[in-house]
């Protein structure tokens, strides 16, 4: 072989190296790029599952508050219908005595005649 030939064969050893290690590199780095892109779909997906969580917080913390509010309305309708129930209790009480001596005056009345 002559030495022309020789060198380009050596050349195209070289060449057919550097396309080898270029494709293994290409190759690497396309790899990388994929898990780089699955990874920020992952982030998206967190991000979109962080917000949504986040959203759903903050109308259940509205939820809380608007259930706090009806207890205390809740609470100051008891203390006013135990106070109702006090009155009408007594007012019964009262109605009752008042019957028992109306009841004692007819039967009193009764006897009379």
């Amino acid at each position: 072989m002559t030495r022309m030939g020789r060198q380009q064969e050596q050349q195209q050893i070289e060449l057919d190296n550097l396309h080898q290690r270029m494709n293994y590199h290409h190759s690497n780095w396309m790899n990388c790029n994929s898990r780089m892109i699955a990874m920020e779909n992952q982030n998206d997906i967190a991000l979109s599952l962080a917000h949504g969580i986040e959203e759903r917080h903050v109308a259940l913390k509205e939820i809380h508050e608007t259930l706090e509010e009806r207890h205390v309305a809740l609470e100051e309708n008891h203390e006013t219908l135990e106070e109702r129930h006090a009155t009408l209790a007594a007012d019964h009480a009262e109605l009752v005595a008042k019957h028992t001596e109306l009841s004692n005056v007819v039967a009193q009345w009764m006897n009379f005649w």
